[in-house]
């Protein structure tokens, strides 16, 4: 578990906006699609930043339905979503429409996003146990979003 908390890990203030056209949200498999409006970074524990673009799409925490009562996807673990589903988005390069989004050299893996989204959860306070359904969640059924 990270050793830091809070505000030493991010860079900036995370704020979202709804996309939608005039009537109806946007939805990708019912699920309601937001933007970064303004760019905003994460540190990793080893000191590699990842930085979210404004514009960038996100649906929020990937929560299966069944789980959805005890862990919101607009839960306090909001911000660490956003950047594992940049990785998720760009399979590790954390590029976006041309945007770098990544201090490191190489790609981050699936499994080493999947250990950022742990990261930056210990790092905002979020309750273990919550991490950890979140982190189990994730590593068990999210390789279908890898690249999508």
């Amino acid at each position: 578990m990270s050793q830091r908390r809070g505000e030493a890990a991010f860079r900036g203030k995370l704020v979202l906006v709804v996309l939608q056209d005039k009537a109806h949200p946007a939805t990708r498999d019912g699920r309601s699609l937001w933007a970064v409006e303004r760019p905003v970074s994460y540190v990793t524990p080893a000191g590699d930043m990842i930085t979210a673009p404004a514009g960038m799409v996100t649906d929020l925490a990937s929560i299966p339905r069944f789980a959805r009562p005890v862990l919101a996807p607009d839960g306090p673990w909001v911000q660490a979503a956003v950047f594992h589903d940049l990785l998720y988005l760009t399979q590790g390069t954390g590029v976006w429409k041309g945007h770098p989004g990544i201090t490191r050299p190489t790609p981050y893996s699936r499994a080493e996003a999947d250990q950022v989204l742990r990261d930056a959860m210990a790092d905002l306070g979020i309750p273990d146990w919550q991490a950890w359904l979140i982190y189990r969640a994730v590593r068990l059924g999210g390789g279908g979003g890898w690249g999508r």
